[in-house]
């Protein structure tokens, strides 16, 4: 699966060297023999980005190497699903929903109430990856973007 990074996790997890807690994630993100991909998009998700530079230049580095892939969509998800969250991370959520990511890591409770609501993400359920003992939620599955990232559905010449 697709992971998305809460923004209350952004510090330790793009952190140089990276919390023992992420790095698993990190790695899964980074390493070239890894197939990691990241999703992000929306206008509260890009000013969060802003509001922390180190994880802004970590997602351009994603981004460049093919490892992370902007949703587009994600403002008017997020109105659509903001009155059944518990949380204020409407836009992760949606982030979700349309990207088909289902592993977010985050250790806001409200947040991860949402994730793991089956009326919210649904088929496959959502997840929440917390710490190293949870790098068995990082592979991917048939309905996330990683295939898309990558771009292995190019037409070769």
């Amino acid at each position: 699966m697709c992971v998305i990074i809460d923004a209350n996790r952004f510090a330790e997890a793009v952190a140089q060297p990276p919390a023992s807690a992420y790095r698993p994630l990190i790695d899964w993100l980074l390493l070239p023999r890894s197939d990691g991909v990241a999703v992000f998009g929306g206008s509260k998700y890009a000013e969060e980005l802003r509001r922390a530079p180190s994880a802004q230049r970590f997602f351009v580095k994603l981004v460049q190497a093919g490892r992370a892939k902007p949703i587009a969509g994600v403002d008017a998800e997020a109105d659509a699903v903001r009155a059944r969250c518990v949380s204020d991370d409407e836009h992760i959520v949606a982030l979700a929903r349309l990207s088909g990511a289902r592993v977010v890591c985050t250790e806001d409770g409200d947040l991860m109430s949402d994730v793991r609501d089956p009326r919210l993400l649904a088929r496959p359920r959502g997840r929440v990856y917390r710490n190293a003992g949870h790098r068995a939620l990082l592979h991917h599955d048939a309905g996330c973007q990683r295939r898309e990232a990558r771009g292995r559905h190019r037409k070769r010449a």
